[in-house]
């Protein structure tokens, strides 16, 4: 009996060790993961404001700013910089080490208070209000690579001009590291939405072929790529790929969300903290995948910048649709109490009949010379109503450069010179009886013109006396030469 108590009370103290062992590591990982410093703002400043702050620090992530000298704001308490309560922005890149380009971008906005995160993606097409040949937004991080930059700072510039301000926190993805974390996760299950047939060459160059059915299937780190970057089959192309993306990340955050952690959650942490660029440390990512398991399934929001596809100088871009994205980033995206107006970004979009930029004008303009019955290819637009139509009609003229004024308004002067043209016509049939029934009441005049009556009068010449003085009314040449030979005579 002895033996037996003995036993349960090394059982007993074997558990609580466990136990305070389990506590003291919880612990030490919640003091040494932490939320990221914040950029003091006071408010949202416009774009031309913005841009200078982005170029004179000679840190590597001048824009950000995400200096590790202030003290990380506490969770729940409001800050004193026109913020919105616990809310951080974030930019999200998926980087093709072989292309260099940046076909995955996301703008996200996480609100750590009420735990709902909100991320929207940037089609790959997106136009820029740059003068190059070539102005997608997928471009921008290489061509500053090629140009010596360090990518991520013109892309962040870029992201500014699109919404307005300018997002706390980066991090950079490329594809080999984003199969070796669904791997560490032990897998995704997914529901692939079409037949996937996919060709890919890794960093080292070598090929390889992915073949995904269509339906209910478990999907590793490599054929979770595939799925992600197959874009040639859908009829919607970029956008195609766009929703098949937002179904894949909501699959993996309801599955982690169910299951109530992410499995090897600080070994992902430290994968991502050695290969993503980016401007958080690991316990700032550790910290927010703490945050993200507080969250429901159903606070988790994707959406797409709303934007037409259309044709310029033989490229496909995705033109926004200015007054439906201007909503989209007060309501999904915008940290500020501050409403986010129009002349705080610098974009290009499409009044309906000229392209105008929201800084009133487009960087190198001849790019958008003869380009407007291009045609279209597409489109994202996810909500259509009567005021945000409405709108376009209203703003623009305030807004607009001059030079898109007056060529909207030839169009329609137009039809205004060929309306007159047949309102003259008609009044002239109707009044060309009257006019040549009043040519002879003009004529009328030249009846009392019959002083040739009184000059019948002169065939009374009878009388001599009144014969001068008949001549000398008639005429003064005739009667001077009268006069003249009376005077000879």
């Amino acid at each position: 009996m002895k033996k037996k108590n003995k036993l349960i009370t090394i059982l007993l103290l074997i558990l609580g060790g466990l136990l305070i062992m389990a506590i003291g590591g919880a612990a030490a990982y919640l003091m040494w993961e932490k939320p990221p410093a914040l950029p003091a703002k006071t408010e949202v400043t416009p774009v031309v404001e913005a841009t200078p702050d982005a170029e004179p620090s000679a840190d590597p992530e001048p824009t950000v700013e995400p200096s590790p000298t202030p003290e990380p704001m506490p969770e729940g308490t409001a800050f004193e910089n026109n913020r919105k309560d616990g809310v951080y922005t974030m930019l999200l890149v998926g980087l093709d080490q072989m292309s260099g380009s940046t076909d995955t971008i996301l703008v996200g906005r996480f609100n750590t208070v009420k735990h709902d995160i909100n991320l929207v993606s940037i089609p790959r097409d997106t136009i820029t209000n740059t003068d190059s040949d070539v102005r997608k937004i997928n471009s921008v991080y290489a061509g500053s690579l090629n140009w010596g930059g360090n990518g991520i700072d013109s892309l962040m510039k870029q992201i500014d001009w699109l919404t307005g301000f300018t997002p706390d926190c980066y991090a950079v993805l490329n594809l080999s590291t984003f199969i070796q974390i669904i791997d560490e996760l032990g897998g995704v299950d997914f529901d692939v939405p079409e037949e996937m047939e996919y060709m890919y060459q890794d960093i080292l160059g070598d090929e390889g072929y992915i073949y995904l059915a269509p339906g209910m299937q478990h999907l590793d780190g490599i054929h979770a790529m595939a799925l992600c970057r197959y874009r040639i089959g859908y009829i919607t192309g970029d956008y195609g790929r766009i929703e098949t993306q937002h179904a894949f990340m909501k699959a993996c955050a309801d599955q982690f969300i169910k299951l109530g952690n992410i499995p090897h959650a600080r070994a992902v942490a430290e994968i991502l903290g050695e290969n993503l660029l980016t401007n958080l440390s690991t316990a700032n990512i550790a910290w927010f995948m703490r945050q993200l398991m507080q969250c429901r399934s159903e606070d988790v929001h994707f959406y797409t910048l709303p934007s037409e596809g259309k044709f310029l100088q033989g490229y496909s871009y995705a033109v926004p649709y200015l007054w439906e994205w201007l909503d989209m980033v007060n309501s999904c995206l915008n940290p500020y109490e501050t409403p986010i107006e129009m002349w705080n970004m610098n974009l290009v979009y499409y009044d309906g009949a000229n392209y105008a930029g929201t800084q009133g004008y487009l960087d190198g303009a001849w790019y958008f010379e003869g380009s407007q019955d291009d045609g279209t290819y597409g489109s994202s637009r996810q909500t259509e109503t009567p005021k945000q139509d409405a709108a376009p009609a209203q703003t623009p003229a305030p807004a607009q450069t001059p030079a898109p004024a007056p060529e909207a308004t030839p169009a329609q002067q137009e039809p205004q010179a060929e309306e007159p043209a047949p309102v003259q016509t008609e009044p002239p049939a109707p009044e060309a009886p009257p006019a040549p029934e009043e040519p002879p009441a003009p004529e009328a005049p030249p009846v009392p013109e019959q002083p040739p009556a009184p000059e019948q009068q002169p065939a009374q010449e009878e009388p001599p006396a009144p014969e001068q003085t008949d001549q000398e009314a008639q005429g003064t040449p005739a009667s001077g030469s009268e006069a003249q030979n009376s005077q000879q005579a």
